[in-house]
């Protein structure tokens, strides 16, 4: 007789909406959620508010997809925009319903819809930032405001996010968004930017607070949520008031609709750009146009001199709002001090000096482009101001002969060429640091890429330990176009006369300014071993020029050069 009505329980439960595979459920939970269960399923309101999936897509793009789009001279869409603009700046929520009327599959059409839809949407810490919360009998934050800070890695997060199954706990969702993110500092959201909701569900609400009490007041605060009721099982007045108008509220028949306004949004963004195109983004990244989305989107690293006006202003005032601005300069100054922390503590070390810079200049850059996304770390090419020191086949040598030249002999030496506060421990404070470590990067970078064997150096495939105040091991920094947060970079060649067109073997000929031995400052400085400095005195002698010049013979651009252009035959 129990079996038989527990047989009955179950059959009732399955036709009012819920799953069979309810987590935790009991009698006493069911007399709770009867307060928001009707006696039918469906009204005939709701049946008439059900949208076909072409009504839907036009409605989202006039509103939804609107808070993002801005317009060229012909009203189309434009890649390129003014990042550093407040009213574009969105924390926008997703809510997302995974009770267990939904199912894995249908889940997996959800997530699909969110993933294209945000592909409006410029993903950048500067522009807009995405969170998502799930629901179902519990609420769960999958991510927030602070984790993704690209599309790169976004749509992975989101491919991510595992279906349970439970019951509806709509109201209980908004409310932890109220409570605990699109207001929350800590969790990524930020002052003066936008606030959008965006809720999935497929039922209605039937555990916890009503979902009109948390939305309403969300919308007192100022939010705009949108709402999106997928099945007959929800109802037009709940979605009504989750809203905040009747614009924003969507409905469509069943998940199969659903993934017919995908499909559309897909559409859509294919006729952006073309496949193959390159196409450059809102924030400078260069891009691989794919099925209307950007792919392959790589920061693009400029020389400093090699900058226009514009550009170095702009890095230079990126660089002044996070020293004073109190929104950044905690971060600023505490990665900064990290550096003098830090300093003796094995970074500049064979083991852990170029990937722990390389993640160090990423943590900078990342800290800029919050402030402006079109900022990136430049470098500055010394060797454009002073006798060029890549004619020698050092460059192709053993890992361990060219790790020992590019850190004592160019990095410490111009540390203290430079002198002042770059020749002290406070050097991370100065202009220049960062510059001068972008260019150790990139003749790093420039080595790597000449074969795997070059790029992922068995030297530090092997080392299991995490790199000094990082969770990360050497060997995640390996690859410059492929970062952890699934940051790409690419050093950008100047467009100065010597690049790509002075051969190494022009190079060995013509008479060059003397490359100075380690001052005896820089080694103390770095605490330089005497056996590193035999070493790098022998191999030294592989990269003297051939024929000296003096510095008071060289003039113009033979001067930044430190090298006579008119014996290469390419002078002024």
């Amino acid at each position: 007789m129990a079996c038989r009505k527990l047989f009955v329980l179950s059959a009732l439960l399955v036709a009012t909406g819920f799953s069979s595979c309810e987590k935790n459920f009991n009698a006493e939970e069911l007399s709770k959620d009867d307060a928001f269960r009707d006696e039918t399923s469906t009204d005939e309101i709701s049946k008439r508010a059900v949208q076909s999936a072409k009504t839907t897509f036009n409605r989202l793009k006039s509103t939804f997809v609107g808070l993002a789009e801005k317009k060229g001279a012909r009203g189309r869409p434009r890649f390129r925009g003014r990042p550093s603009s407040t009213s574009y700046k969105i924390d926008m929520v997703f809510v997302m319903d995974r009770s267990g009327s939904i199912g894995r599959r249908n889940f997996n059409l959800e997530k699909q819809f969110v993933a294209n839809l945000i592909e409006y949407f410029p993903i950048f810490p500067a522009r807009t930032r995405v969170a998502i919360v799930t629901y179902s009998t519990l609420v769960k934050l999958e991510f927030n405001f602070n984790k993704y800070i690209n599309k790169e890695c976004l749509r992975k997060g989101i491919q991510d996010i595992r279906y349970t199954g439970g019951m509806t706990a709509t109201g209980t969702a908004l409310q932890y968004v109220r409570n605990s993110l699109i207001f929350n500092a800590a969790a990524g959201a930020r002052s003066g930017a936008k606030k959008v909701v965006f809720v999935l569900t497929d039922s209605k609400s039937n555990r916890g607070v009503t979902p009109g009490i948390p939305a309403g007041q969300l919308k007192s605060a100022g939010v705009i949520i949108f709402a999106l009721g997928i099945t007959y099982n929800i109802r037009q007045s709940e979605l009504l008031a989750i809203a905040t108008s009747p614009n924003h509220v969507f409905h469509v028949a069943n998940y199969a609709v659903l993934n017919q306004v995908t499909q559309a949004i897909r559409g859509d963004l294919s006729k952006k750009c073309y496949n193959g195109q390159t196409v450059y983004d809102e924030c400078g990244r260069k891009c691989r146009c794919l099925n209307g989305k950007l792919v392959k989107c790589c920061r693009l690293r400029r020389e400093f001199t090699d900058m226009s006006y514009t550009e170095r202003v702009r890095y230079i005032n990126t660089v002044k709002t996070a020293s004073t601005n109190p929104a950044y300069k905690p971060q600023y100054d505490t990665l900064l001090t990290l550096h003098k922390t830090i300093f003796f503590s094995g970074i500049h070390d064979i083991d852990f000096f170029l990937p722990w810079h390389r993640w160090y200049i990423l943590q900078y850059e990342n800290l800029l482009q919050q402030i402006d996304c079109r900022v990136t770390v430049p470098y500055w090419d010394w060797s454009l101001v002073g006798a060029n020191p890549f004619s020698s086949s050092i460059w192709n040598t053993d890992f361990f002969n060219f790790e020992q030249m590019l850190r004592i002999q160019f990095h410490d030496l111009v540390h203290c060429r430079i002198d002042g506060k770059m020749c002290t421990i406070d050097s991370a404070t100065a202009p220049e640091f960062f510059l001068h470590h972008g260019f150790v990067d990139k003749i790093w970078w420039d080595w790597q890429k000449q074969s795997n064997a070059h790029k992922f150096n068995t030297y530090f495939l092997t080392q299991a330990g995490l790199m000094t105040s990082t969770p990360y091991r050497s060997k995640d920094f390996l690859d410059l176009n492929n970062q952890p947060g699934c940051v790409c970079a690419e050093y950008v060649n100047p467009r100065n006369v010597a690049y790509g067109r002075i051969k190494v073997s022009q190079l060995k000929s013509v008479a060059r300014l003397p490359l100075p031995p380690l001052s005896n400052k820089a080694a103390k400085l770095f605490r330089t071993s005497s056996v590193e400095i035999k070493l790098v005195t022998r191999l030294r002698v592989k990269i003297k020029p051939r024929r000296t010049v003096s510095k008071s013979a060289l003039h113009g651009s033979d001067a930044k050069l430190g090298i006579k252009l008119s014996e290469i035959g390419q002078g002024d």
